[in-house]
């Protein structure tokens, strides 16, 4: 007998009831982007994770290219990045104009080896890395990572993109992240009905950062601040070409 992976069709008694009355009062209001619905569920991020704030955004791929941006990578950065990974990881590096370096696993830990990831730190010289909290896995060396980073003056993303729920020390494991990303991809721990994504942040400061790159850098209603989002025309990656990426290997 076939047994699915993951069934959508299965909902909780009462569900579709609630969903057909939470669609009507959305669409009644007219709140089909942003809005109230958004700015409750990201209250309920902050106090489900203990971060310091949460911003919604379309998906988790987006999160992590948001998270990137955010945080000053940019053309010819170096950022470390597990190489077993979902595509999204690499993919997110590569399309904000940086290069990937990818560090092999630790097959005990289930993350990158440590050891090769402080190595790969120190040949590289990265601008940024990203940990991946592949399928719920966090990492035993946790705090050894966030403590390396900060001192090395690497930034720390965490990919969070299926973790939701997970607790680290007995807390939500994106606490005490400086930046870290949760994908509503609906076969995800929280899954939604579309795909959509939130980029948590230690500050409310690298928040309004998200807030406003994910918004086309707009600072007031005709003013922007910033380039919201990357034309591939304005680098010598397109979408048909990918870069080789440096490997640090056992």
């Amino acid at each position: 007998m076939a047994v699915p992976f993951i069934d959508l069709r299965r909902f909780e008694d009462g569900f579709l009831e609630r969903w057909a009355e939470k669609c009507a009062h959305v669409s009644a209001n007219t709140m089909f982007v942003g809005g109230p619905e958004n700015a409750a569920l990201e209250k309920r991020l902050v106090e489900d994770t203990g971060v310091g704030a949460a911003v919604g955004c379309a998906n988790g791929t987006d999160a992590l290219q948001l998270a990137l941006r955010a945080v000053g990578v940019e053309d010819g950065d170096l950022v470390l990045i597990p190489d077993a990974t979902f595509w999204a990881t690499f993919e997110a590096v590569v399309n904000v104009g940086a290069r990937p370096v990818t560090v092999d696993i630790d097959p005990v830990d289930l993350q990158m080896d440590f050891e090769l990831f402080c190595k790969a730190a120190e040949e590289h010289k990265p601008k940024a890395a990203i940990l991946v909290h592949l399928y719920g896995w966090g990492s035993a060396r946790l705090a050894e990572y966030r403590a390396y980073c900060k001192d090395k003056g690497i930034i720390l993303i965490e990919d969070g993109a299926q973790c939701y729920g997970v607790k680290y020390k007995g807390e939500s494991i994106y606490k005490g992240a400086t930046i870290s990303t949760i994908s509503f991809y609906p076969a995800k721990v929280l899954g939604s009905c579309g795909d959509a994504g939130a980029v948590l942040c230690e500050s409310e400061e690298l928040a309004n950062t998200v807030r406003l790159l994910g918004n086309h850098g707009r600072t007031s209603h005709y003013g922007h601040g910033y380039v919201g989002w990357l034309d591939f025309a304005d680098h010598q990656t397109t979408h048909n070409e990918v870069p080789e990426p440096a490997t640090l290997a056992l």
